[in-house]
């Protein structure tokens, strides 16, 4: 919130990096909470599941096939090239 000389402080005035965040510690976040950041981290893009084409949402799902039960919702997080 607004201190008394009306002011923003800096925690609120830049917003953290999302993606930076997600490509270096994937393991560190929930998996819908990463859906909802990546969401809002790209507000031109159809919402999830909402486009009609994948290429046009902000993300592609996977995973890694096994039998053992996964140490965290997020393996990894693998950026598109440039050229899609």
């Amino acid at each position: 919130m607004a201190s008394p000389a009306r002011t923003v402080p800096d925690r609120l005035a830049d917003p953290p990096d999302v993606t930076a965040a997600l490509l270096r510690e994937p393991h560190a976040f929930d998996f819908f909470d990463a859906l909802r950041r990546i969401e809002c981290a790209f507000p031109q893009k159809a919402r999830l599941g909402q486009a009609l084409r994948p290429a046009h949402e902000p993300l592609r799902l996977g995973q890694e096939p096994s039998m053992a039960f996964a140490s965290s919702p997020l393996a990894s997080l693998v950026p598109a090239k440039a050229d899609k």
